[in-house]
């Protein structure tokens, strides 16, 4: 517990939210609402729902009652049947998988 250091992590939590709402969000707004098609829709709020769903679940040995609470209400959203979502608490979920090939210079 000695090095549970909350004040280092929820300053690049709190940026880390901010670029995605000011940058992907204001970015994709239109996509968001539709307005390029449902195809365009669909896989823009799928990418967002990744992001945010990855981003609860790392942030859960952090604050685990918050995301247990979101992780809870996002899983409503989807079928049942993805296996990947199919826990009953966050805390149960495997740790997101990092593919370097995804990174950009």
């Amino acid at each position: 517990m000695d090095l549970y250091l909350l004040y280092k992590v929820v300053p690049k939590l709190l940026d880390f939210l901010y670029k995605l709402s000011n940058w992907y969000i204001r970015l994709n707004s239109k996509r968001l609402k539709g307005e390029e098609g449902p195809e365009s829709q669909l896989v823009a709020m799928n990418i967002l729902f990744e992001v945010i769903m990855n981003t609860c679940i790392t942030m859960a040995p952090y604050v685990p009652f918050l995301t247990e609470f979101m992780y809870q209400q996002m899983k409503k959203c989807i079928d049942e049947d993805i296996h990947a979502y199919s826990e009953d608490s966050i805390h149960f979920l495997l740790w997101p998988k990092y593919d370097e090939k995804l990174m950009s210079n």
